[in-house]
């Protein structure tokens, strides 16, 4: 799924958690998916067909005249990790924000680990 600037990436971020889960079954090409993954799949399959619905806008600054700042808040769990950059422009009397961009991963299933 082509999303450059992450904007689904709720959406595409259970698909990844879905894959990863399926991919640590090790099951043979041709067996029938566990109910309970085949049940996320269809739900997930059924999600896909509304996307088609979801307008972003992706002008960000109206007429400018006042202050911008960005944003970026980050997070982390053991399954996955992300970040995500808002603008806030402040015009006169009005404030508004603005998603630009976010990103996600799952965390990988071997552990890493770091020596300080």
């Amino acid at each position: 799924m082509y999303d450059p600037l992450g904007l689904l990436t709720p959406f595409t971020e259970r698909l990844k958690k879905i894959l990863q889960k399926l991919s640590l079954m090790k099951l043979p090409w041709n067996a029938e998916l566990p109910s309970d993954s085949n049940e996320e799949w269809s739900q997930w399959c059924k999600e896909l067909l509304e996307l088609s619905e979801i307008r972003v806008p992706r002008f960000i600054l109206e007429s400018f005249d006042g202050s911008i700042k960005i944003h970026v808040f980050s997070d982390t769990s053991q399954k996955s990790y992300g970040a995500a950059v808002h603008i806030k422009v402040k015009n006169h009397e009005s404030l508004s924000g603005k998603l630009m961009t976010s990103k996600s991963r799952v965390a990988p299933v071997k552990k890493i680990y770091c020596l300080a």
